[in-house]
């Protein structure tokens, strides 16, 4: 519908009394003036959902902030006033957001009552600032996906999301980062997996421009080792993973013996009585040039392997 003749209905209607779900989508080529819906009562209203459109083009709005349960903005710029309007959220259960630009520099705290699912991407840095600022302490399930423009430049993800999780203070049961290079620094992994003793599933994708093989290792070494020297394991609590890497061109295998052993610890230690639950299901996959190489195993299964170059340089494990 064309601005304008938006702007001639809206001021016709007084209610929309059963109206639960708002689309706004807005064309990118087209400059449009901020809508006002204050004389527009919708009192059953729950779930907005936008398409370029942030949550300050809508003014004056006819409903309450605190009823609305699920937001989902696509492709949107976000400013501060967009974040104030999440903040008076209380009831927002459900907030899957895709952040193409903020110009915000630092984000000020904003408190998600009931926020229990999150799913956010960012096109760019703007992680650093928006993060940290984001308190959810009811969060359950959380969605990340960060593809900054300069990939080998760009800051961390982790010890912003690390900030978050601190702040929030939340017992998060299913993590899943869709970044490059998660593994490269082996510590600040280690500090993230300490934030999340409550995790039951963990996925990690991406693409990958590191050394596999020794980054592997190091990850997988952190979810059979005990924590300094307590007696705890890192995420406890841990019932299924999922790896997925890419690389363009060639990787050299993770070792196959390592990598197996690993998770068939991981998964004997649950059934032994040691204080962890058992790794029900893993999935690791790494894709190259010439294909993929998997390893897999589910509700006690042996592990199932696939790809010719899984043992490749086995001979080289004692170098590394």
């Amino acid at each position: 519908m064309h601005a304008a003749m938006l702007h001639q209905l809206l001021d016709k209607l007084t209610e929309l009394p059963l109206l639960e779900n708002l689309l706004l989508r807005q064309h990118r080529e087209e400059k449009v003036a901020p809508i006002s819906l204050g004389n527009l009562s919708m009192p059953k209203l729950q779930s907005i959902s936008s398409v370029m459109t942030p949550l300050d083009y809508v003014r004056d709005v006819g409903f309450s902030w605190s009823q609305i349960t699920r937001i989902s903005l696509e492709r949107v710029v976000l400013h501060h006033p967009s974040f104030r309007a999440l903040h008076l959220c209380r009831s927002l259960r459900s907030l899957h957001i895709n952040i193409w630009h903020s110009p915000v520099q630092q984000l000020q705290p904003i408190l998600l009552h009931s926020l229990e699912d999150l799913q956010v991407s960012f096109a760019d840095e703007e992680y650093v600032a928006i993060l940290p600022g984001v308190m959810a302490p009811v969060l359950r399930e959380l969605h990340l996906a960060v593809s900054p423009w300069d990939f080998f430049n760009a800051p961390s993800v982790i010890p912003p999301l690390v900030t978050m999780l601190k702040n929030s203070g939340c017992q998060l049961k299913s993590l899943e980062l869709n970044c490059r290079d998660i593994f490269n620094d082996v510590d600040r992994l280690q500090d993230l997996l300490k934030s999340v003793p409550s995790l039951e599933e963990l996925s990690i994708k991406g693409h990958y421009t590191g050394d596999v093989r020794r980054e592997t290792r190091l990850f997988f070494g952190l979810l059979i080792e005990m924590e300094g020297q307590s007696d705890r394991f890192l995420v406890p609590q841990l019932k299924k993973l999922d790896v997925s890497l890419k690389r363009k061109g060639l990787v050299r295998s993770p070792f196959d013996s390592l990598l197996s052993a690993s998770l068939n610890l991981r998964r004997v230690l649950g059934l032994r009585g040691f204080p962890v639950a058992v790794l029900e299901t893993a999935s690791v996959e790494m894709w190259d040039d010439e294909g993929k190489m998997a390893w897999r195993f589910s509700n006690g299964s042996d592990i199932t392997k696939e790809g010719a170059n899984l043992d490749a340089g086995l001979e080289m494990e004692d170098d590394v």
